[in-house]
């Protein structure tokens, strides 16, 4: 059952201090729904080697024994915990056993902790490892999550009031023994101080109507989505059903795409309220509800490429991952209204002429078409309204169109530019005409050679990342962009100066400077 805290549970035991000294190397894998040996591989690797950006195993095409081979040297002689997070393909134990013999070359004491929904997964690996079944809460331990939460708050006098006590009390019943739904009912009520305001709560949650799935629990849920303060939050949220399930969401890619949808505007603000938060990912039951509120009732149906030309006017948001080869993939481009087009793995060469209709289109990702080797001039024209462009992992794109800086003024709205893993080497001075640029990354071009003179003049530029490049020097007009947060120039075996008067940059709170030749730093990036 999702809700019963199992992940929770997994990474305390994951993050335990005691656990943390006791192995050499701690793995995490959320693992995919419908089970891909190769996939599992990579991810293993790729968390092993998070400082080492200049291999992305996750997007190479590698065969299973080059991938067991890398494992096999990570692991060699290591004690290691390994946890497989949501683990649910197990139905042939050929798919457990060919996995483990993937795993036998740490050391002794190795551990793997896998969590998952399904009894047949347990009885799968039980023969070697003990089992624990989560059982749910009872109603007084619901009701001690609700008291904690419910309760605590300065202003709040609940605890004075019989009868919001007896509220509570009811709806800790209704909590079905899921944890989830009890921090969800107690934080809603910690929101309100109210008699009145509970009472009516209570009204909502006996009124609502039960889905058809999980139908013990979608009522708190589906009021948690209700009492969201503002529409546009709601919309927000219902938006985030438009990836897979199980999809780890980036903060700075959904924050765009919002922003393409119009649910959020541009802002001047200087601080950052999510601090420390870069992914997140939806509880299976919160994605539930986000695809229900979203009107998606078949969220787990694939659409086709043929069925995408039906909607036409109506399709705002396209969103498909590892495409590949698609002979309907020009439907797509009949949907002149769409804002948001993710359109990543597809073996297209080259974009449809239709692209240049998309005079609404905010969001344009094609990461991974590593056959795209062209941009057409039209299409930089007509796209004024883009505000993301990402072409990673083009690697076959190793200029930008010849048109490009003469037109890409026309692109008066880019607040992010994406090229990195490409064959682009240089950047024409004309990138610095998109002022209200505010990402800009060049990292892993390995041709890469430099920014243009002037690009100080890219005065709301934010982000800069030219890591792992061949870039040997920096103009000194860096120190211009006096709001730049973040400047990563790591593994720029050639660079050996930092830009004049860099240590002017107040707002900059992050400097990488590993992996390059750079020996004089400013005294206050030293504090």
């Amino acid at each position: 059952m999702a809700g019963l805290g199992k992940t929770k549970l997994a990474r305390t035991v994951y993050n335990d201090e005691s656990l943390i000294k006791h192995f050499q190397l701690r793995i995490w894998v959320t693992v995919p729904a419908v089970f891909d040996l190769g996939e599992v591989l990579k991810k293993m690797i790729s968390y092993v080697k998070t400082n080492d950006v200049k291999r992305d195993y996750g997007c190479y095409v590698l065969k299973t024994n080059d991938l067991t081979m890398i494992l096999r040297e990570m692991l060699n002689g290591k004690k290691y915990l390994l946890v497989l997070d949501d683990f649910w393909d197990v139905e042939n134990f050929y798919i457990w056993e060919n996995l483990i013999s993937r795993l036998t070359f740490g050391s002794h004491g190795s551990k793997i902790l896998i969590t998952s929904r399904k009894i047949n997964v347990a009885r799968s690996v039980r023969w070697m490892t003990d089992t624990y079944h989560l059982q749910e809460l009872s109603t007084d331990e619901c009701w001690s999550i609700i008291k904690e939460k419910a309760f605590s708050s300065p202003r709040s006098r609940a605890s004075e009031n019989p009868e919001m006590v007896k509220i509570a009390k009811d709806l800790a019943r209704k909590c079905c023994g899921l944890p989830l739904a009890a921090r969800i009912l107690a934080y809603i009520l910690a929101s309100k101080t109210k008699e009145s305001e509970w009472d009516f709560f209570q009204e909502c949650f006996k009124t609502r109507k039960h889905s058809k799935f999980h139908t013990q629990i979608y009522p708190t849920l589906q009021l948690s989505y209700d009492h969201l303060p503002s529409s546009a939050l709601k919309q927000c949220f219902s938006h985030c059903s438009v990836f897979p399930m199980g999809y780890e969401i980036d903060r700075e890619e959904i924050i765009k795409l919002w922003m393409a949808e119009g649910f959020l505007v541009p802002s001047k603000h200087k601080g950052d309220e999510l601090g420390e938060i870069q992914k997140c990912k939806l509880n299976d039951l919160v994605y539930h509800l986000a695809a229900t509120v979203a009107g998606d009732e078949d969220e787990h149906v694939p659409r086709m490429f043929q069925e995408v030309g039906n909607y036409k006017n109506r399709l705002r948001t396209f969103f498909a991952t590892e495409v590949g080869d698609c002979d309907k993939i020009e439907n797509v481009f009949r949907n002149r209204n769409l804002r948001v087009l993710y359109l990543s793995g597809s073996s297209i060469q080259k974009l449809p002429a239709s692209l240049s209709k998309l005079r609404h289109l905010r969001y344009l990702n094609l990461s991974g078409c590593q056959n795209l080797d062209v941009l057409d001039d039209q299409f930089v024209n007509s796209l004024y309204n883009l505000q993301t462009l990402v072409l990673h992992k083009c690697t076959s794109l190793s200029k930008l169109p010849e048109g490009l800086p003469v037109n890409i003024g026309a692109l008066k709205d880019l607040r992010s530019l994406n090229i990195s893993h490409t064959g682009i080497t240089i950047l024409p001075t004309s990138v610095t005409s998109l002022q209200n640029l505010r990402a800009l990354d060049v990292s892993n071009c390995i041709n890469f050679e430099g920014l243009p003179g002037n690009i100080g003049s890219l005065k709301d530029l934010r982000s800069l990342d030219i890591s792992h490049t061949k870039v040997s020097r920096l103009s000194d007009s860096i120190s211009d962009l006096e709001r730049l947060m973040t400047l990563r120039l790591h593994s720029c075996p050639n660079l050996e100066d930092l830009p004049k008067g860099i240590e002017a940059l107040g707002w900059l709170k992050g400097l990488d400077i590993t992996g390059t030749k750079v020996k004089v730093v400013p005294d206050q990036f030293l504090a």
